[in-house]
């Protein structure tokens, strides 16, 4: 077959023959690479042309993958009526060298492969020894580049706690020329672990951040998902793999405890009075003091308002004219916590001049009483015995009679 022939690449049916039949296990079709080597120059285009041939019934898909891509170089296969073409585009930075491209194709488990050899150089002439004239003039008057583009990520690998979220960057990058807007994707997603982009379906160049949200129920451990950007007809795929955790258990927050006491908890007052009541308070923060239920004219003050922690404060209270009964709260508040003690004040109107309390009589006034009784008490007494010397003057006792 001439060289010219065998650059195009078709995709044919043949009926099994006794030439053509393959031993059982072997691929029910063969790749076919050409020309065996080509030479280009730094920075041009190489294109291989493919083909296909398959035997028996075979109508599966046949997937194709090359290796052996010479560094700085990006590759496509592209398809145009029936036929495939490897095209391979190299830089400036591409080393000069002899590689050698393997392309493999893969379809319904089984696999085919072909080997070619391409050579770099940074001469000024690309000639192919094994090729005719016609395919050197076919491979040096081929476009310069060819449009494409290359889909990159931030990283091969994220991990994301259950109820949690984690980000990664998706990069698109065109090349040759390439405009077209290019779509991202993602497939294998585990039930509840989504994937959103905050930009999408953009000519390149551009970068997506991708958000990997997991739910609480998301399965544990490693799970493998493909990236996938596609346009122009064309698809790039990446791996990322993501590892979900189980969310660290969180702690419970430990509220401080406080208490207070009062030295009474009942007292009674009368307007203008004045009363102090120590205020005991245990805790393990700091804790301002407050009271509340107390009538409006009544003024108080805590000495000192604020304890460092446990410690005593004096409550100092002094009524105005409003009386009756109150229920005081003694607060005190820290650290998200609180303690408190209650205070029932009576608040009496106040004394009537002359007013005695019932059942209740001053010390000074009892001695005062027992010192009047006592003095009326020895008065009478003088008296009567001035009554009894004065009588016995005015009746003077008759005389004895003589002695016989």
């Amino acid at each position: 077959m001439s060289g010219s022939a065998e650059i195009d690449l078709i995709i044919s049916q043949q009926t099994t023959s006794a030439s053509t039949t393959q031993p059982s296990g072997e691929a029910p079709f063969a790749i076919s690479l050409r020309p065996d080597e080509l030479t280009v120059r730094r920075g041009e285009l190489a294109q291989f042309s493919l083909m296909i041939t398959t035997t028996g019934a075979f109508t599966g898909r046949i997937n194709l993958e090359a290796q052996g891509i010479p560094p700085g170089s990006t590759y496509i296969f592209a398809i145009e009526g029936l036929s495939v073409y490897l095209r391979i585009q190299t830089s400036q930075l591409t080393p000069e060298g002899s590689y050698e491209v393997i392309v493999i194709g893969r379809g319904d488990g089984y696999e085919a492969r072909d080997s070619a050899t391409l050579v770099v150089t940074s001469g000024t002439q690309a000639s192919s020894p094994t090729t005719s004239p016609q395919v050197t003039s076919q491979q040096t008057t081929s476009p310069q580049a060819a449009a494409s583009f290359s889909l990159s990520l931030s990283g091969d690998s994220v991990e994301v706690t259950r109820g949690g979220n984690a980000r990664i960057s998706a990069s698109i990058t065109g090349s040759g020329g390439f405009s077209s807007p290019v779509t991202l994707s993602v497939s294998g997603l585990p039930d509840g672990i989504t994937i959103s982009s905050d930009v999408n379906n953009l000519p390149p160049p551009f970068t997506a951040n991708l958000l990997i949200s997991a739910s609480a129920g998301a399965p544990l451990g490693n799970h493998t998902i493909s990236v996938v950007a596609t346009g122009g007809g064309m698809t790039r795929t990446a791996t990322l793999r993501v590892t979900v955790r189980q969310a660290a258990a969180s702690q419970p927050s430990v509220q401080p405890r406080i208490s207070v006491s009062l030295s009474q908890n009942s007292l009674t007052l009368r307007p203008g009075d004045r009363a102090s009541i120590a205020v005991s308070v245990t805790s393990d923060v700091p804790v301002n003091l407050s009271l509340s239920g107390a009538p409006a004219d009544m003024s108080y003050r805590f000495d000192p308002d604020r304890l460092g922690g446990s410690g005593i404060s004096s409550l100092l209270l002094s009524p105005g004219s409003t009386t009756g009964s109150f229920t005081l709260i003694v607060r005190a508040s820290g650290g998200g916590a609180e303690g408190s003690a209650t205070l029932i004040l009576l608040i009496q109107p106040p004394e009537s001049p002359g007013e005695t309390q019932t059942g209740t009589m001053p010390t000074a006034s009892l001695l005062e009483l027992l010192i009047g009784v006592l003095v009326v008490v020895i008065l009478l007494g003088v008296l009567a015995l001035l009554l009894v010397r004065r009588r016995a003057l005015s009746h003077p006792a008759p005389p004895s009679p003589p002695n016989p």
